[in-house]
């Protein structure tokens, strides 16, 4: 019997059937961002390998005003008097 070989497009690791995986399901980035027809390019041994292969990062609030100059602020009673 074949076994079928897999593996992490990010770090190169095999990705054996004992362990999950992860990967992209958003049909936009599927069709967007991943190439390869059979999937191998959309298979990830970790979240971080994942986070990684796509530049994902975190962020803080602190950061947003960097990141976000022209976001508009509101009040925060703003939203409270249109719930009334």
């Amino acid at each position: 019997m074949k076994k079928k070989v897999v593996y992490c497009a990010q770090c190169h690791n095999e990705i054996t059937q004992a362990e999950e995986y992860w990967m992209v399901e958003d049909n936009f980035l599927q069709v967007k961002y991943f190439d390869e027809q059979d999937g191998s390019d959309n298979l990830f041994c970790s979240e971080t390998c994942l986070l990684n292969h796509i530049s994902a990062t975190s962020h803080t609030f602190d950061d947003l005003e960097r990141t976000h100059p022209n976001l508009e602020e509101i009040d925060e009673y703003e939203e409270e008097d249109d719930l009334e």
